[in-house]
């Protein structure tokens, strides 16, 4: 029998999928209605998938290693001035005085999810100068070497500015 393809829920509502993986010229995998795995919160601070390690610190609400189960890397700069996927508002208060700042955000949440296709971070802030209410979400695949990033912000007030 085919496999077919696995289906998970994510933590804002969308969907991801594994490939579906079958010899077109043998079989054929038909699926009318899929079924949906649910993602679950869980309180793990380490976890694997086939390919990465990830370390992460519930207290400080980051992630602090990335490691390549195959080459044994470390993917993560731990002298990094700003964390993996950071949001960051860089600021200029006057036009001729290009002396910039840089606000970081809040951290309110940080919740690890599990689900047959990915392990999922998603790391929540708020931004004080924009207004910003900040998501990012770390996708880990279980079968596949890719990690997915998606950085969202809403209720900026504002993000592009200009000089008066």
């Amino acid at each position: 029998m085919p496999e077919c393809a696995s289906h998970q829920i994510l933590p804002d509502n969308s969907v991801i999928t594994t490939p579906l993986s079958f010899d077109a010229a043998e079989s054929k995998c038909f699926a009318a209605v899929p079924s949906l795995n649910t993602s679950v919160q869980t309180e793990q601070e380490v976890f694997e998938t086939d390919f990465y390690t990830v370390h992460c610190n519930r207290e400080l609400q980051k992630i602090v290693s990335i490691t390549d189960r195959e080459t044994g890397e470390e993917l993560l700069d731990q002298y990094a001035a700003f964390e993996f996927g950071q949001f960051i508002y860089l600021y200029i208060e006057e036009k001729t005085k290009p002396i910039s700042h840089i606000e970081i955000p809040k951290k309110i949440d940080f919740c690890l999810y599990e689900g047959d296709v990915a392990y999922v971070i998603e790391q929540r802030s708020y931004e004080e100068q924009s207004g910003a209410e900040i998501t990012a979400q770390f996708i880990f695949y279980k079968k596949e070497k890719n990690i997915d990033i998606d950085l969202s912000y809403k209720n900026a007030l504002g993000l592009i500015g200009d000089f008066l």
